[in-house]
């Protein structure tokens, strides 16, 4: 790796970012945040599992490449359907509510890597994904039913 393709790779991680943020934008404000979530939690998965499968085949370095460019689309269009949701449960402080959020997301990151750490000492790298997968199982899961409740006058634009 040279200090140019250094240089290349964080630009494409930050262009990534900017179009699937779109993206996720576009998708919440078509289909509601609820499936937006989803959809984009579920795709985050398959992507990572996508990973751990082409890592595991020895594939070329291209094809792990964009396995993680796909998986980089899923997890950076989580924000919008997210900031969505917060924003319609919580009308009356949504600016509050949204910060809390990105500081727990903020935090998550920091304390994500001991556990991290625990699964590359224990069971070596290439797990990383795998254990990602299963672990984003979890929120589509609680995220799948539908919970009836009564809606706020700002979801009804997504009803």
């Amino acid at each position: 790796m040279t200090r140019r393709s250094t240089g290349l790779d964080y630009s494409s991680v930050g262009l990534v970012g900017i179009v699937s943020a779109l993206l996720g934008g576009r998708l919440t404000d078509t289909l509601g945040p609820r499936a937006a979530r989803l959809i984009i939690l579920g795709g985050h998965a398959v992507a990572l599992a996508a990973i751990t499968i082409l890592g595991s085949m020895a594939s070329s370095l291209w094809a792990f490449g964009i396995g993680v460019g796909v998986w980089a689309v899923f997890a950076w269009a989580l924000n919008p359907p997210m900031q969505a949701s917060i924003i319609a449960a919580a009308p009356q402080a949504a600016m509050t509510a949204v910060s809390l959020n990105t500081s727990s997301l903020y935090l998550g990151a920091a304390v994500a890597g001991a556990p991290g750490g625990l699964v590359v000492d224990r069971w070596g790298a290439s797990m990383i994904s795998v254990v990602g997968t299963v672990i984003l199982l979890g929120p589509w899961l609680v995220a799948a039913p539908k919970v009836s409740a009564q809606p706020h006058e700002t979801d009804a634009q997504w009803s």
